[in-house]
């Protein structure tokens, strides 16, 4: 289970390109936003490793899952951007 609690929205005027975050520092915490408006997608920045996970929210099972994103992955066009937010987020994994 992933529970998301945004703490503050930044400014939209924020927006940044995906690969960007790329170079951010370890844990920093971005929301995607489509055509200026927010998804339910969130990404934590893994430092110097060049990827970040992807946390995307999946409508036809009603919850998050996770993925890892690198440069490659990032070029997602011009439409989607990411915001630096100031958010707490919480894993539960359960390995079967």
């Amino acid at each position: 289970m992933i529970t998301i609690n945004v703490n503050q929205d930044c400014d939209d005027s924020e927006l940044i390109s995906p690969e960007l975050m790329l170079d951010t520092e370890y844990g920093t915490v971005f929301q995607q936003y489509f055509h200026g408006k927010p998804e339910k997608d969130y990404y934590v920045s893994l430092g110097l490793s060049k990827k970040v996970i992807h946390i995307w929210y999946n409508k036809e099972k009603n919850n998050y899952e996770l993925i890892i994103d690198d440069r490659n992955t990032l070029k997602l066009g011009g439409a989607i951007k990411v915001q630096k937010i100031d958010a707490d987020i919480n894993f539960q994994l359960l390995m079967r």
